[in-house]
């Protein structure tokens, strides 16, 4: 009993050991040939799925645009007029170049394209935009010309004269859009000056193409636009208007009536027709400007519609004497207001500066509505003070520091005074009267 029992288990061990050499083996077999099993089983899938796909459509199935590199500009086309668009410094750029779609412009925006793209790649690019722009000027259109010389009057003129800029910026948007300045000619010009004339009075036509004449001659200093100027034959002849004087006895009428109906602006009309300040230099005078006994006045600056002190038109400073009815005046007013030396002599029912155009609205034109007088601008109220002046006597000189006018100005438009309208000589005399006597024989 002893020797049977070992016989199987000699048996039994060699078997296994047989069955774990075999595994091994397989198992060794396999992974040698797997990676390349695999590696074919794939390829014969790829193989299967192209053949399944019909030729017609592999050759339609577009392509997927490679991604833009970094610092690429793009054109694009914004109302038929191409511009540029690009991305720096996480900062969106957009840049109208004023050149319609075509052909050609297309070219000419690559080349610009691909100049600003260089700069970005090499580090030195202009974030301004100048150095982009043409030299000459070329690539400004016509309102953005116009808007450059804007800004550079901007800080020179006041907000009366900005209201005359922005209105012929307006017409220049709707009627040029989107127009290169340097392709402007001067067949363009007389026909927006008709297009104007349209649309305004001649005088207005007159003085928008000044401020255009203008704006060509800074643009031209400054090498914006080159050749010569479209505008500068481009005028409007407008018919003179007969120069009316308003008598005095229509100024008494007139301040008697705003004692009476609009007392608080009396004082102030009075002084305007026995003044003849700008209706600015009125209301920015202050009470510093007139001497302790209110017997001479200083005037070197004015108040506009920008609500601020500026200087005086022409940028003069003069000083002149008061008539003793406008000294006394003033005495009463300091003395019954007891201002101080920076209040303004002259203010609204608020205390507030003077605005023209609510003077105008709550004052003026009511005033001579009630007065039944023919209405009139009140600015005519120094008109009349230099015309009366002149023909009572003052000499032009005189009046000129009054009034601030060059002496020019007074000869050129007040010398005719009410009763001075010119007057014709008798010439020829002993030959008229030797007529007659000829003609009493016939």
């Amino acid at each position: 009993m002893g020797s049977n029992p070992a016989a199987p288990i000699v048996e039994t061990s060699s078997l296994e050991g047989v069955s774990l050499y075999l595994g091994l083996a397989i198992c060794w077999i396999y992974n040698l040939l797997c990676p390349t099993l695999e590696r074919h089983f794939h390829d014969t899938v790829r193989h299967n799925r192209v053949n399944s796909v019909p030729a017609r459509l592999m050759s339609d199935t577009p392509k997927r645009a490679p991604r833009a590199p970094k610092g690429t500009v793009g054109i694009e086309v914004r109302d038929g007029w191409l511009r540029l668009r690009w991305t720096h410094q996480r900062k969106r750029y957009r840049m109208s170049l004023g050149l319609p779609d075509d052909a050609v412009s297309r070219r000419v925006a690559q080349q610009l394209a691909d100049i600003i793209q260089g700069d970005i790649r090499a580090g030195q690019f202009d974030s301004t935009l100048a150095r982009y722009r043409d030299d000459s000027g070329s690539s400004l259109t016509v309102v953005e010309l116009f808007e450059k010389y804007c800004a550079h009057k901007r800080r020179q003129v006041g907000q009366l004269s900005m209201d005359k800029y922005r209105g012929a910026t307006t017409h220049l948007e709707r009627y040029f859009r989107k127009r290169q300045a340097s392709a402007l000619t001067e067949r363009d010009c007389f026909d927006f000056r008709d297009h104007l004339l349209t649309q305004l009075a001649p005088i207005t036509v007159r003085e928008r193409l000044g401020l255009l004449r203008s704006a060509w001659d800074w643009a031209m200093q400054r090498k914006l636009v080159s050749g010569l100027n479209p505008w500068n034959g481009v005028k409007v002849k407008v018919a003179a208007k007969r120069k009316t004087v308003v008598s005095i006895e229509t100024v008494r009428t007139i301040i008697a009536g705003a004692y009476e109906h609009y007392p608080h602006w009396a004082e102030y009309i009075e002084f305007e027709f026995c003044n003849g300040r700008r209706p600015g230099e009125a209301a920015g005078l202050q009470w510093h400007c007139l001497s302790e006994d209110c017997s001479i006045i200083w005037i070197g600056q004015s108040w506009g519609r920008e609500r601020r002190i500026k200087p005086t038109k022409a940028n003069t400073v003069r000083e002149y004497r008061l008539s003793a009815r406008m000294q006394g005046m003033l005495q009463q007013r300091r003395a019954r207001l007891e201002p101080s030396g920076d209040d303004f002599v002259f203010t609204s029912p608020q205390g507030k500066p003077i605005d023209d155009q609510n003077f105008r609205k709550r004052c003026w034109k009511p005033l001579l509505e009630a007065l039944e007088i023919d209405y009139f601008p009140f600015r005519k109220a120094r008109h009349t003070f230099s015309t009366h002046a002149i023909d009572a006597g003052a000499k032009p000189s005189e009046v000129a520091a009054i009034t601030g006018n060059s002496e020019e100005t007074i000869l050129r438009n007040y010398m005719g005074g009410v009763s001075g309208r010119g007057e014709l000589p008798e010439l020829f005399g002993d030959a008229f009267k030797e007529v007659e006597s000829r003609e009493d024989l016939l």
